[in-house]
């Protein structure tokens, strides 16, 4: 049987804090801005890219 895994919720606001103080060059790169701040490097790396959260995504119908 599978273990099932427990999910943390990111926090929006640690991953904008992490943003700005990566912005700010508070921290030298993505990564330790992301561990700073409890947020998954691929999370903070794909904000900064431009990609926007799903839960703010509107949902249109085919």
């Amino acid at each position: 049987m599978a273990r099932s895994l427990k999910r943390q919720p990111i926090s929006e606001a640690n991953i904008n804090t992490a943003i700005q103080s990566y912005h700010e060059k508070a921290y030298p790169s993505i990564r330790a801005a992301a561990r700073a701040f409890n947020v998954p490097p691929p999370t903070l790396h794909a904000r900064l890219a431009g990609r926007t959260s799903r839960s703010t995504i509107d949902i249109t119908t085919l």
